[in-house]
C-alpha cells in the first residue's frame, strides 16, 4: 500500500519524501551511536579518579559527543516533523483533485443510497490512511537502523543474551499483531452499529416538521438519549477489551525484559567489573527494546491502516447491482428518436458490500413489463399513469441510470449501453422532480450548461420559460443570489428556471419529470 502511494504521488511529493527518508536515516545513525558513547564514557570513570590524563580526555569527549549527538537529533527531529507537515499538505492537495473525480465519475443511481457530502468523506479518510502509512516508512526506516546498530552493541556483549531478548520481542510482535485483529473485529462491529445508530437519528433530524406537527418532540428526543446511551455502553465494552488486552501483553514483556537485564548486568558487573560494558548493555539493550516495541507498533499502524483502506474502498465501489455496460460510440444529430423495445426492468437490491458481499443480484418486482413505444422528434410525448406505476423510472431508463433486465432503448440507430454518460447528457436534458442549484446568483446558474450564453438568448431564455416578470420583481434581477438549492425561490419559481436553463442548452430531447 505505502509503494502503490508513493507512486500516486507527484514529482514535488516524491523529491520532498527522498529529503525526509534522508533525514530520517541520518537521525537513526546518530541516535544509535549512543550505546557506543555511553561505553567508553562509563569506562573513563575509573581512570578520572586517578587523575589519568588519557580517562580525562575520554571523559571529556564523550560528554561533548553526548551534548552534540542530543542536540543535533532534536534539530533533526524538528526538521524531519516540518517537511512531514508540508509533505502532507502538498499531498493532500493534490489527492483531492481525484478523490472529487472518483465521486463524480459514479453513476447517478449510486447517489440515491450515498450522498456525495458521505462519499467525499470516506475519499478523505482513504486519503488520510494512505499517508499515514506512506509517513510511517521513514519511521519504520528509522527504528529499523537503531535496532541494527543495538543489535551489534548487544552481539558485542553476549550473543546469547540478544537472542533471548529477540524471543521476547518476537513474542511481543505477535502478540500485539493478534490484539490489533482482534481489535479490528471488533471496530468494524462497532462502526456498523454506529452507522445504524446515526441513520436513525437521522431519520429523526430530517423529519423535524413532521416531528413538531405531531407533538412527539419529547418522544424522539427520549428515542436518541436512549440510544446514544446503549451506543455508548457498547463501546465503553469494547475499548475495556481492548486495554485489558494490551495491558495484559505489555505486562509479560516488561517482567521478561527487567528480569533477564537485572540478571545478566549482576553477572556481568561480578565477572569484569567493568562499568563501561554496563553502560553499553543497558543503553544497547533499552534501544534494542525500545526500537522493536516501536517496530511492531508501526507494523500495526500499518497494517490496520491498510485494513481501513481496505474496508473504505469496498464502500465506496460501486455494487454489482448498479454497474451499467457502456460504451464510446458517437451521436449524430440525426441520432434524435428515441426507440423503446419490449423493456423490462425492476429495482436491484443495493446491500453492503462490506457486510452482505456483492456475488448475487437480487430484484425486487417487475416495475416496467414489457414496454415498446417510439418517440419522434418535434413531438411532445406524455407518459400518464398513477402514482407508482414506473413514469419517473422509465425516464431514468432513458437517461441510462440503470441497465434493463430485457429489452432495448436506443436514440436513434445506437442503444444506450454503447454509448457513455456525457454523449447521452449531450443529447438530452433532464428537469427532475426535484431540481438542484449552486449558491450563487440566479443568472450563474442560468448559464451553468452553457456559459457563452449571450444577454438576448438568457432574455429569450427567460421569457420561454415565464420567468421574466419574476425575474424583474427580485431586488437585484439576475444576480439575486438563490440561497442552497434554490431556497429563496418557491417550488414553481425553481421549475420555470431549471426550464430556462435547459432552453440555454439546445439539446435535442428534453424529458420533464411531473
Amino acid at each position: 500500500l505505502a509503494y502503490k502511494t508513493y507512486r500516486e504521488m507527484n514529482k514535488r511529493c516524491k523529491s520532498l519524501y527522498h529529503k525526509i527518508l534522508l533525514i530520517s536515516i541520518i537521525t537513526a545513525v546518530i541516535t544509535g551511536l549512543y550505546p557506543t558513547i555511553s561505553m567508553f564514557l562509563y569506562s573513563s570513570l575509573p581512570g578520572l579518579t586517578t587523575g589519568g590524563k588519557e580517562a580525562i580526555i575520554i571523559f571529556i569527549g564523550c560528554m561533548l559527543l553526548t551534548a552534540f549527538q542530543s542536540n543535533i537529533v532534536v534539530i533533526l527531529r524538528r526538521v524531519l516533523s516540518y517537511n512531514s507537515e508540508k509533505m502532507k499538505e502538498l499531498y493532500s492537495r493534490y489527492s483531492r483533485i481525484s478523490e472529487y473525480k472518483e465521486v463524480i465519475a459514479k453513476p447517478r443511481a449510486f447517489f440515491i443510497i450515498n450522498t456525495p457530502g458521505s462519499l467525499l468523506n470516506i475519499t478523505s479518510k482513504i486519503r488520510m490512511s494512505k499517508y499515514g502509512n506512506l509517513s510511517k516508512i521513514y519511521d519504520l526506516l528509522n527504528h529499523a537502523i537503531v535496532v541494527l546498530m543495538s543489535t551489534m552493541s548487544v552481539m558485542y556483549i553476549s550473543p546469547c543474551l540478544f537472542f533471548l531478548f529477540l524471543a521476547i520481542a518476537i513474542f511481543n510482535i505477535e502478540s500485539m499483531l493478534y490484539i490489533e485483529e482482534i481489535r479490528r473485529k471488533n471496530f468494524n462491529k462497532a462502526n456498523i452499529f454506529d452507522m445504524h445508530i446515526s441513520k436513525r437519528d437521522s431519520d429523526i433530524i430530517s423529519n423535524i416538521p413532521l416531528i413538531q406537527e405531531s407533538l412527539n418532540k419529547e418522544i424522539e428526543c427520549n428515542k436518541i438519549f436512549e440510544r446514544s446511551k446503549y451506543r455508548e455502553n457498547i463501546l465503553n465494552k469494547i475499548r475495556f477489551v481492548e486495554v485489558r488486552n494490551s495491558l495484559s501483553q505489555k505486562g509479560i514483556g516488561e517482567l521478561l525484559y527487567t528480569v533477564i537485564l537485572i540478571g545478566y548486568i549482576a553477572y556481568d558487573i561480578i565477572n569484569t567489573k567493568d562499568i563501561g560494558r554496563f553502560a553499553l548493555i543497558t543503553s544497547a539493550v533499552t534501544q534494542f527494546r525500545w526500537s522493536t516495541e516501536s517496530l511492531s507498533s508501526i507494523y500495526t499502524q500499518m497494517s490496520s491502516s491498510r485494513n481501513m483502506v481496505v474496508d473504505f474502498e469496498k464502500k465506496l465501489a460501486t455494487p454489482k447491482a448498479l454497474n451499467r455496460k457502456t460504451g464510446n460510440e458517437i451521436l449524430q444529430p440525426s441520432d434524435n428518436i428515441i426507440s423503446i423495445k419490449n423493456a423490462k426492468f425492476s429495482y436491484p437490491e443495493v446491500k453492503d458490500i462490506t457486510i452482505f458481499g456483492d456475488e448475487k443480484i437480487e430484484r425486487g418486482a417487475d416495475v416496467i413489463k414489457g414496454i415498446s413505444t417510439q418517440i419522434k422528434p418535434g413531438e411532445i410525448t406524455a407518459i400518464i399513469g398513477s402514482s407508482g406505476q414506473g413514469k419517473t423510472t422509465m425516464l431514468n431508463l432513458i437517461r441510462h441510470d440503470y441497465d434493463l433486465v430485457s429489452g432495448s432503448i436506443k436514440l436513434g440507430s445506437k442503444d444506450i449501453t454503447s454509448l457513455s454518460d456525457d454523449e447521452i447528457n449531450k443529447q438530452i436534458s433532464f428537469i427532475d422532480q426535484r431540481v438542484q442549484f449552486f449558491d450563487q446568483t440566479l443568472l450563474y446558474n442560468l448559464k451553468y450548461f452553457n456559459e457563452k450564453a449571450t444577454e438576448d438568448e438568457v432574455k429569450k431564455a427567460l421569457d420561454s420559460a415565464g420567468l421574466t416578470e419574476d425575474v424583474s420583481s427580485l431586488k437585484d434581477g439576475v444576480y439575486h443570489k438563490l440561497g442552497r438549492n434554490g431556497s429563496t425561490l418557491s417550488g414553481g419559481q425553481r421549475q420555470r428556471l431549471a426550464l430556462a436553463r435547459i432552453f440555454l442548452t439546445d439539446r435535442p430531447i428534453m424529458i420533464l419529470d411531473e
